[in-house]
Parts: structure tokens; sequence; C-alpha cells
């Protein structure tokens, strides 16, 4: 007996949508949108998330923004940084301070899944 392949389709960018059926298991992107992906990585392929200067830069943008800037407005502390205008792929560099903000747990993973899963920019 033989198991059929999943797939799923591919999950693009967070602006584009793209309609190829990617086997599972295999990183979730066609070709083409995994090298569109793949500037969430540095030279040395480790991601941006992971890299020592990453954690500095975080930490310089949870000092600045010590509190939420969601627009709508949050009291809660910021416990995560957030690439904003623009999501971490589109970014000419993901580690200025300028394109980031602190965010609390909750509008981060508001933003994350509107730009994500609804394929449009956070607020």
């Amino acid at each position: 007996m033989t198991r059929r392949q999943k797939y799923t389709v591919c999950l693009g960018t967070p602006t584009e949508r793209c309609p190829t059926l990617v086997p599972r298991g295999t990183g979730g992107r066609c070709p083409e949108h995994k090298t569109a992906n793949s500037r969430r990585y540095t030279r040395r392929g480790e991601s941006v998330y992971r890299s020592k200067r990453w954690k500095g830069v975080r930490r310089l943008v949870l000092d600045r923004d010590k509190f939420c800037t969601w627009p709508d407005g949050c009291n809660e502390v910021a416990t995560d940084v957030d690439h904003y205008p623009v999501p971490v792929e589109e970014c000419i560099d993901p580690y200025d301070p300028d394109g980031l903000r602190g965010l609390c747990r909750r509008h981060h993973g508001s933003a994350t899944a509107r730009e994500v899963w609804h394929n449009r920019p956070s607020d």
C-alpha cells in the first residue's frame, strides 16, 4: 500500500499569494518564494533572529519602546519586536531600528497574522 503525499498551498510572501502546491514538510514555499524568504537569513545561512546583532538591536528597540506601540493604543509592556512598516522579507536592512517597533505579545501576534495569513500589512 502506497501513501499519498500531502500537499499544501505555497505560503508565498506577506504581500503576495501563490497558488502553487508544494509537498508538506519542505518548508511551505515554492522555489520562487524560497528565494524571497531567504532574506530572513544572514550570509552564513543563520536566521536573522538568532544572530548576536539581532539580539542587540532587539534590546535597543525594547529599551526605546518600553510599552506597546500599537496604533490604537495599548498599556502593555513591549515584549516583541516587529518589522514595520514592511515585513523582514522586504527590508533593505532588517537590523535598522527605524524599521522596527516594540509590541506586546498579543499585538505582535495580530500583526504577524495579518501579514502572513491575510496578506495585508499590519496597522
